[in-house]
């Protein structure tokens, strides 16, 4: 059983439950160690992360319920922190609050800005990512795919997160194959070049379940081919739901553990506070 979950959100960002209420769905659940990640605050507006101003009320929040967990569950202190593709690096907030973390996730959820200055979000609605792909990269998604995964890469080595966030989600709109072919040579190259510089790190590469309760069971992030890659390629994973409401905790935790099996995984890391320590699939 897989007893562990750092991609946790709550009311602070988009989250639907207090941070309290999610430590208790996540007790209730089974889990010995749980970190919070609320998204830090974007340059860009928007109606997904936390404000600048609650920073200091979610770490509060956070030690309180660590006090209040004490014996019973281990809870970390985190952020979702993004890189942007325009700039090619996190925002200064993100560097000022680092230190004060246990661990940070690393993402893209951004191609750029338009030009009324709100986000081109990669995985927001259908719309906004159809309309970022022509303004921002003239339709033009091999650019788009690339400098995303380039990102990651960069990301990687730059900033050396702990965990590398849903590794593939520029994938998200693209059901069916509506923008790209994910079997096509050029797109397995690319991810594969960013796997490659993850490899020189000591990053973890999350497998995701939470696109899978928003958007079905194929939905797992990273792929399976890529999970395959990642095994030979000898990159810690770790599992996490991303939740974003108590009924996300160890969402697909099961079957997600059946397969990575399968696969020929055995292990997957967890954090004891101080560093990321294997354990085994059981």
């Amino acid at each position: 059983m897989i007893q562990s979950d750092y991609h946790i959100h709550s009311t602070y960002c988009d989250g639907k439950a207090s941070v309290l209420e999610m430590a208790q769905a996540a007790e209730k659940a089974g889990l010995k160690s749980i970190g919070f990640t609320s998204h830090l605050p974007l340059k860009y507006p928007n109606d997904w992360t936390m404000s600048t101003e609650a920073i200091s009320n979610y770490l509060l929040e956070i030690k309180n319920t660590q006090d209040a967990f004490e014996g019973i569950m281990a809870i970390f202190t985190g952020m979702e922190i993004d890189y942007y593709l325009d700039s090619k690096g996190v925002s200064n907030l993100a560097k000022e609050i680092m230190p004060k973390l246990d661990f940070f996730i690393g993402s893209i959820h951004t191609m750029g800005c338009f030009s009324d200055g709100t986000g081109a979000d990669i995985d927001y609605t259908l719309e906004i990512f159809t309309q970022g792909l022509q303004k921002i990269y003239g339709g033009n998604i091999q650019k788009l795919v690339k400098d995303y995964y380039g990102g990651i890469a960069d990301m990687a080595i730059q900033y050396k997160p702990d965990i590398i966030g849903h590794f593939d989600l520029i994938k998200k709109n693209n059901a069916h194959g509506r923008f790209f072919n994910e079997s096509d040579s050029w797109y397995r190259e690319t991810w594969m070049d960013a796997l490659k510089v993850i490899q020189k790190t000591d990053c973890i590469v999350e497998v995701n379940t939470g696109g899978m309760m928003r958007y079905g069971k194929g939905m797992l992030y990273p792929a399976i081919p890529m999970l395959i890659e990642i095994l030979k390629m000898g990159i810690p994973i770790t599992i996490n739901a991303d939740s974003h409401q108590v009924e996300g905790i160890c969402y697909a935790y099961p079957e997600t553990e059946a397969l990575l099996k399968e696969i020929g995984f055995h292990e997957y890391r967890i954090f004891d506070g101080f560093q990321w320590n294997g354990k085994i699939l059981s």
